[in-house]
C-alpha cells in the first residue's frame, strides 16, 4: 500500500516573535558557540533564534549563567571578563557598599518615601501604563527573591540568604494575598476583567479551617474562568487527557493559540499572523474545535517543521507499525495530538451539560 506523506497545515509567512515552544524548550537569540551548548540541548531553529531543550535539572538564564561565570572566577582567582562583568555589574564589594546599594534601592534619589510615592503618583495620574509598570518592577523583585530562595538547591545551607530569602517570599506573598482576597470578597467585580480568564486563583488555607479563605464563595464571586474555553467543574471530562505528553503538549497548543486571540493578548505580544489566523475563530466548543487544531497544527510546525526530529515528539508514538514508515509516524504524531486538542474543547453552550 502506498504511503502518503502527512500534509503540513498552512503555515504563515515570516517568524512569529512568539512561537509556540514545546514544555521545557526556550529560545537563544544570540549566536551560539560551538562549545557553549551538547548538541543534545539544542533542538533545532526558528528564524534566526535557536531552539534550547533545558537541562534535566534546571534551564539558564542568560543572567544566571552569568552568575556561575562570576561565582567560578571568584573561586579560582581569575578576573572576572568585561562581559560578565557588564551583566552582573560586580561591584568591589563591602558592607559599606552594601548598605548603600540597599539605600539606594529603598530612597530613590534620597528620597526616604520615593518607593511609597509610586502607588499616589499612579492614582493621581490616573494611567493603566503606570500601573502595569508597578506590577513588572512588583514582578522583578519578587522573581529575584524566588532565585535567592532558590540556591538553595545548589548551595545548600551555606549561608542564612536563602533562608531569610524564603521567609521573606512567604511574609510578602503571603500579606499580599490575604489582602487580595479580602478585596476579592468585598469587590470581585475589580478582578473579574482578569479572573474571568484565569483557570486558578491563589488561596489562603490553614488547618484551622475558619482562618483561611472560603475559596467557594471567593471563586464564585471572581466567575473564575468563565471565559475561558473550558470546564472548570467536577464534570470536566478534559482533566483526564493532560497527564501523559501528548496531553500536556495539546494543553500547550490550546493555550497558545487562545494567547494570541487579540482580546487575550493583553501585553501586546507579537505571535506573527498567528493573531489573525486565531482572531477569525470562533470560540473554542465541540463544534469550532477542528478548526482552532487547524491553527494549532501550524504554529506546531512553524517551530516544528520536521517532528520526526523532535525527540519528544517522536516518543508520543510507540507502536511498530506506525514507527516503520517514517511519514505514517509522523501522520500518528499528529493524529495523536489532534485527538488529545479536540477532546479539550467543551460541548456548544446552548447544548446542556
Amino acid at each position: 500500500m502506498k504511503q502518503t506523506r502527512a500534509k503540513p497545515a498552512v503555515q504563515p509567512k515570516g517568524v512569529s516573535e512568539h512561537p509556540f515552544l514545546l514544555p521545557g524548550h526556550r529560545l537563544h537569540r544570540f549566536k551560539i558557540e560551538s562549545s557553549q551548548y551538547e548538541s543534545s540541548f539544542i533542538v533545532g531553529k526558528v528564524g534566526q533564534a535557536t531552539i534550547l531543550r533545558d537541562k534535566p535539572a534546571k534551564g539558564l538564564s542568560d543572567y544566571e549563567l552569568a552568575r556561575r561565570i562570576g561565582q567560578e572566577s571568584k573561586e579560582t582567582g581569575q578576573p572576572v571578563n568585561e562581559l560578565t562583568r557588564r551583566w552582573l555589574e560586580v561591584p568591589t564589594w563591602t558592607k559599606e557598599r552594601e548598605n548603600q546599594e540597599i539605600r539606594n534601592f529603598l530612597r530613590p534619589n534620597n528620597d526616604p518615601s520615593g518607593a511609597r510615592r509610586l502607588a499616589t503618583r499612579v492614582r493621581v495620574n490616573g494611567s493603566t501604563e503606570a500601573a502595569l509598570a508597578l506590577g513588572v518592577m512588583a514582578g522583578e523583585c519578587l522573581g529575584q527573591l524566588q532565585a535567592v530562595a532558590d540556591s538553595i538547591r545548589e548551595d545548600g545551607f551555606s549561608g542564612d540568604h536563602a533562608s531569610i530569602a524564603a521567609e521573606e517570599l512567604a511574609r510578602v506573598i503571603g500579606d499580599a494575598c490575604g489582602k487580595m482576597n479580602e478585596l476579592a470578597r468585598t469587590h470581585p467585580r475589580v478582578f473579574q476583567r482578569c479572573s474571568r480568564k484565569l483557570w486558578k486563583w491563589p488561596i489562603m488555607k490553614s488547618t484551622y479551617p475558619d482562618f483561611g479563605d472560603d475559596e467557594d464563595a471567593l471563586l464564585a464571586g471572581l466567575q473564575l474562568g468563565r471565559e475561558l474555553p473550558l470546564r472548570l467543574d467536577h464534570k470536566a471530562q478534559w482533566a483526564r487527557w493532560i497527564t501523559d505528553d501528548a496531553g500536556r503538549f495539546a494543553w500547550g497548543l490550546l493555550w497558545y493559540v487562545w494567547s494570541a486571540r487579540s482580546e487575550n493578548n493583553a501585553w501586546g505580544a507579537d505571535y506573527g499572523r498567528f493573531s489573525k489566523m486565531a482572531d477569525e475563530l470562533e470560540p473554542l466548543d465541540k463544534k469550532s474545535a477542528r478548526k482552532w487544531w487547524k491553527v494549532a497544527k501550524a504554529a506546531l510546525l512553524h517551530t516544528y517543521p520536521e517532528p520526526l526530529k523532535v525527540a519528544e515528539l517522536a516518543a508520543l508514538v510507540k507502536g511498530r507499525r506506525e514507527r516503520r514508515y517514517p511519514s505514517r509516524l509522523e501522520e500518528a504524531i499528529l493524529n495523536k495530538l489532534e485527538r488529545r486538542f479536540l477532546s479539550l474543547a467543551r460541548l456548544p453552550l446552548t447544548s446542556p451539560i
